[in-house]
């Protein structure tokens, strides 16, 4: 009998979410049941990386000003999670592509005005 961690059922529900797996209900159900039985931070830094993934656009003009002029004043845990979220290879080339002359407009303004930690989450985990 083999038992998921904590982690291994996270990652599984964020790609069901990805992929749009199942309805809609079904993955908000198992997301819950995982919420209720979860007290760790894994519960925490998968719930931002799915918000920031199923994010609207509008949503994520907002998450970008945030990125680029306030999240150096953030949690930089949580910070790296929705990064990770807003960029994921599930989140479709058409809502990425936006903020592809967004990066390279913005990436010098976040060097010169964050920490170098904050600087290299922003560089890797938002690179086009």
């Amino acid at each position: 009998h083999i038992k998921l961690t904590l982690e291994q059922k996270w990652r599984t529900i964020f790609i069901m979410y990805g992929l749009g797996y199942g309805s809609a209900e079904e993955r908000e159900a198992m997301k819950n049941r995982l919420e209720e039985e979860d007290t760790t931070d894994i519960k925490r830094r998968f719930l931002t990386r799915i918000d920031a993934m199923t994010a609207s656009q509008e949503r994520r003009l907002e998450m970008w000003d945030e990125f680029v002029n306030k999240g150096h004043e953030k949690n930089l845990d949580t910070m790296e999670n929705s990064f990770i979220g807003f960029n994921s290879r599930f989140v479709s080339s058409e809502m990425r592509q936006e903020f592809v002359d967004r990066y390279f407009e913005d990436v010098v303004k976040v060097m010169k005005n964050t920490t170098v930690d904050y600087m290299a989450d922003f560089f890797k985990k938002l690179e086009p």
